[in-house]
């Protein structure tokens, strides 16, 4: 499998800039953009892979994997600390 597979991507539409953007939130860096979804999100499966293959080549933590980390259940704990602390 290769080291993409387990990282969150997200792709959306940006009515602003009027292109498609695609990150991952652990991703140094943020992401790419471009005019085509498919290949933009592709695009990002190249650079996740690159990202750790050159960790793996310096010896640094290769995951960027968020799957299998819970984080929809770590988010909605920090929002509800964040409302316990406004109201």
């Amino acid at each position: 499998m290769k080291d993409s597979a387990g990282t969150q991507k997200i792709d959306e539409w940006s009515e602003v800039d009027q292109y498609y953007v695609s990150s991952a939130p652990r991703l140094p860096l943020g992401g790419c953009h471009g005019d085509e979804d498919g290949h933009v999100f592709e695009e990002l499966g190249r650079i996740v892979e690159e990202v750790t293959g050159l960790n793996r080549k310096d010896g640094k933590p290769l995951s960027l994997a968020t799957s299998g980390c819970d984080i929809e259940s770590r988010l909605h704990s920090v929002a509800l600390l964040r409302c316990t602390i406004t109201t």
